[in-house]
């Protein structure tokens, strides 16, 4: 797992573990809210179909163990 993975993930459980403690807040709905900040940081400096074409590849890659982190390779 590349240092990325594993850094998003920790900031990912400690956001959910947040919103679980926050009765204001619903863990799925925290999830798309964090889902909806990624692809608009994404919308600052990639097209629209490149975004797209990114989620289809992890849509497409649900069932695998973990997704492949590239760097551009």
């Amino acid at each position: 797992m590349s240092g990325e993975s594993t850094y998003a993930k920790k900031i990912m459980a400690e956001v959910i573990e947040e919103a679980e403690k926050n009765p204001q807040y619903l863990a799925d709905a925290m999830s798309r809210a964090m889902m909806s900040a990624v692809i608009a940081h994404f919308q600052t400096y990639r097209e629209n179909a490149d975004i797209v074409s990114e989620l289809n590849s992890i849509a497409e890659n649900l069932g695998d163990d973990e997704m492949v982190i590239t760097r551009g390779c």
